[in-house]
């Protein structure tokens, strides 16, 4: 009995060790008015000067998730892979290795690192970040 509850511990502790960690983006709507935010596990609306948080399993090779942005007549698509550009030290750890990030989108598309508490911060190289309208 002792030896397959070990046996099922240290799976569990391999199979953690294998997985992306999770990430959570919490954004802030600064756009001025309604958006709906998209990723592949759904899709929520968020009113202006409101937030909300999705989750992004930031993996590599072919396995690239989206996040989509609609707000009134226009659409832009933030490849996955952009949110790498965040520097480590912006994310606060959580549990299981998860992390956690805190930005705001303003009404031309832009993608800015702020504090926790909204609090404008020194953007690092590669923000705030820039789409094209679709």
């Amino acid at each position: 009995m002792r030896a397959s509850r070990l046996a099922v511990v240290a799976g569990s502790i391999l199979l953690l060790q294998s997985c992306s960690p999770a990430s959570l983006i919490h954004l802030y709507n600064d756009t001025g008015a309604t958006i709906v935010v998209a990723t592949r596990s759904g899709s929520v609306s968020v009113p202006p000067h409101s937030s909300t948080q999705f989750g992004l399993i930031l993996a590599t090779d072919q396995h690239w998730e989206s996040l989509t942005v609609t707000a009134r007549d226009r659409t832009w698509r933030y490849l996955q892979r952009l949110f790498t550009r965040i520097p480590w030290e912006s994310w606060q750890r959580g549990p299981f290795e998860s992390r956690n990030v805190f930005v705001r989108l303003d009404s031309r598309g832009r993608i800015y690192l702020t504090a926790p508490d909204g609090a404008a911060v020194s953007q690092p190289s590669g923000f705030p970040l820039l789409l094209e309208k679709t």
